[in-house]
């Protein structure tokens, strides 16, 4: 269900899913919700254990009223998780409860002050210095804060935290700082209103605190992949969602816009139409010479595009290619088309929504120039 503020609310299933899977709760005595929403995570919780406190907030004070009459016990407060304002209340809670639930917003946002200040401080320096960040890390780490040792946390993240290579350090962190890690794959359409694969998170008995792991804690840069070994390749994602991709009066291409826009030429499947947008807050733009290829859908899945004359703002459901030179592109779009259905056997993940991370785009690419080295070496064309 979606309500204000473009949250996606967390169905009843999939709320008792993820109390089912804390297993034990005779030692829950505490609990904090950080967006609780309309309370799809706590309601299976309070059914099933006896809390003595029990702390939630959200952004949208209608949200709250409905948990103040729920659940007169606790203590509820209209705050956004990502403001200052929230150290004011939350300050004197760190470390206090047994139990953090969440269900947080899902994207990206520019960095402020403030979201650097909760990476440094928490030791989270290398991330701190990319332009964006996930509001899912920021609210993993602002419940992180308040679990105490030996607590346990349970949370909704989308496929991109889970498996993707550029959060592979987190993961790791998180591994590192509790003595259980449990990762369940959502059936599809688990949300109302988007296709996004997620997962539930469940981490218990909190051995370490986050900061105590500063020194062991690097990334990469968000949003973007360099390959080293193949120069002048460069994979992005979009950040639009398919929603936010309709909302927007600029060009935009999502997966579902992919059989509308294009027009077969040999094998070479090429967008036409013109126009001029400026890559920024709005994400990766893919553009003449860039091929375009759907990440996840259960019927689109591998499709690919090449851009001719032609610029979007891509969406979070696809991934643009771009090589250093035009006949590269084409030449890798044939490679892909030949070969797409050997290569999504072997490269997608999800037994639901079907997917496939940058990772394998780039295994799938090295491959496609070890190919064409080859066919060189056979031609006597290799330096």
């Amino acid at each position: 269900m979606v309500r204000k503020y473009n949250q996606f609310y967390t169905e009843k299933h999939i709320g008792e899913q993820l109390i089912d899977a804390l297993g034990d709760l005779k030692c829950i005595n505490s609990c904090v919700e950080l967006g609780v929403g309309l309370g799809g995570l706590i309601a299976p919780l309070c059914e099933r254990a006896d809390l003595s406190t029990l702390l939630t907030c959200d952004i949208d004070e209608d949200n709250c009223e409905i948990s103040r009459r729920n659940w007169p016990f606790g203590f509820h407060y209209n705050i956004d998780v990502l403001l200052p304002n929230f150290e004011e209340i939350f300050l004197k809670h760190q470390a206090k409860f047994d139990l953090a639930l969440c269900n947080p917003p899902f994207g990206w946002i520019d960095h402020t002050e403030y979201t650097r200040k909760i990476l440094m401080d928490n030791g989270i320096l290398s991330l701190s210095k990319n332009k964006s960040v996930r509001m899912e890390v920021l609210f993993v780490i602002q419940n992180l804060r308040l679990i105490s040792l030996g607590g346990s946390f349970g949370v909704i993240l989308p496929e991109l935290i889970i498996k993707s290579k550029i959060f592979e350090k987190f993961r790791s962190v998180l591994k590192e700082m509790f003595q259980s890690y449990l990762c369940i794959e959502n059936e599809a359409y688990s949300f109302r209103g988007t296709e996004a694969t997620t997962y539930l998170l469940v981490l218990k008995d909190k051995l370490k605190c986050l900061y105590e792991l500063r020194d062991d804690v690097e990334f990469s840069e968000v949003g973007s992949v360099k390959i080293n070994r193949l120069p002048e390749v460069d994979i992005k994602r979009g950040r639009l969602t398919g929603k936010e991709c309709r909302a927007t009066s600029l060009r935009t291409l999502h997966t579902t816009d992919f059989r509308r826009y294009k027009e077969i030429d040999s094998r070479t499947k090429m967008v036409k139409k013109v126009t001029s947008l400026k890559e920024g807050v709005l994400g990766p733009t893919a553009c003449n010479g860039d091929v375009v290829i759907a990440r996840v859908g259960t019927r689109i899945l591998g499709e690919a595009l090449y851009i001719n004359n032609d610029e979007f703002v891509i969406s979070d459901c696809v991934f643009r290619v771009r090589f250093g030179c035009p006949d590269v592109a084409k030449e890798f779009l044939r490679f892909w088309v030949d070969n797409k259905n050997s290569i999504l056997n072997k490269h997608s993940s999800g037994t639901c929504a079907k997917y496939i991370t940058i990772s394998c785009l780039q295994d799938v690419i090295g491959e496609f120039f070890s190919v064409v080295e080859c066919r060189r070496e056979i031609r006597g064309e290799a330096n």
